[in-house]
């Protein structure tokens, strides 16, 4: 492959800390792209301007919409998740030992793939989590 190609980002300028404006040789609009720390991907979007400093704007605009619409009981860092504190537990359980049918069933309460507590409540920060989200 030769190292000319025209999905190569042409011009890049940082707007923010994770936030950026490029541009490609296939495109004449900037694109916006955002670092999204839940998801640990970036999102890129087109904002459809081909002036740098409209597209700066369109950017700021296009964050501060996308950090707004984010889940504000989810846990921002994994340390804080109910999966990490239902994996301390479940090895907490194993190496206490005793009865094995008991810890085989726990297992499978927080494990379970359709309907364990993990699928449900696993990105959710521990603080976070209230009575009436148990319930439901």
């Amino acid at each position: 492959m030769s190292g000319n190609s025209k999905n190569k980002i042409s011009k890049l300028k940082q707007v923010r800390t994770r936030l950026a404006i490029y541009q490609t040789g296939r495109s004449p609009f900037w694109f916006v792209r955002l670092w999204d720390p839940v998801a640990k991907k970036h999102v890129r979007k087109s904002t459809k301007e081909t002036s740098r400093i409209e597209a700066t704007e369109a950017a700021i605009e296009f964050a501060d919409a996308y950090k707004k619409n984010v889940d504000p009981s989810l846990a921002a860092v994994k340390d804080r998740s109910f999966e990490s504190y239902a994996r301390k537990l479940d090895a907490f359980n194993k190496a206490k030992g005793g009865n094995e049918r008991s810890y085989s069933d726990g297992h499978k309460i927080l494990f379970r793939e359709g309907d364990g507590l993990i699928s449900y409540f696993g990105k959710y920060d521990v603080a976070k989590i209230t009575s009436g989200e148990m319930r439901d």
